[in-house]
């Protein structure tokens, strides 16, 4: 029996001494999780300014087109806007030509697309109008502007409204989409 005990003893010994050896042992690693924040703004604004406006038309019986060119229209800061003009001999008042607004204190390019035509009806009657320019694009259904940090940019859109003959009297109306991509 005295073998049994001495061994018994013997084992407890060790293992108090291996409980004595860890707790002065250097630790070596750790893991540790951090957490991470990203708060992303964007102080970009696109602002639809002015609707695009054919004005009062009186149109001539045969019909007519109805042109809106703001290949010219200013970009700058409170750029001019396009007014519409006849092809034929009808009396065009008022109008104007759309303009978008885009404020960002970072400078990028613009690339300006739109549909290529747009049906407007007064609810009988249809006119299709196209999308032939912007002050971006000129003459094109797309085009290329550069914002400069800062400065708001101004893109005025115009277009061609073909009225048929015999087109009713009315308010004739649609809506295209002016896509924006910032490179």
């Amino acid at each position: 029996m005295w073998k049994t005990r001495k061994k018994s003893t013997f084992l407890a010994s060790a293992a108090l001494l291996g409980i004595v050896a860890l707790s002065g042992t250097t630790v070596t690693a750790g893991t540790v999780d951090v957490p991470i924040t990203a708060t992303v703004t964007s102080s970009l604004v696109e602002d639809m300014t002015t609707a695009m406006n054919f004005g009062s038309i009186e149109l001539i019986p045969a019909g007519d087109t109805i042109v809106i060119n703001a290949s010219g229209a200013g970009s700058g800061a409170g750029g001019a806007a396009a007014v519409p003009a006849s092809s034929g001999a009808s009396v065009v008042t008022g109008g104007t030509s759309a303009l978008i607004t885009i404020s960002s204190p970072i400078g990028f390019d613009v690339d300006v697309s739109y549909e290529v035509s747009v049906v407007l009806t007064d609810g009988t009657t249809s006119a299709t109008m196209s999308l032939i320019d912007a002050n971006s694009g000129g003459g094109t259904t797309d085009g290329t502007v550069t914002h400069a940090a800062g400065v708001d940019t101004l893109i005025h859109v115009g277009g061609s409204l073909v009225l048929p003959s015999g087109a009713t009297t009315g308010t004739y109306t649609g809506s295209t989409a002016v896509t924006m991509n910032y490179t």
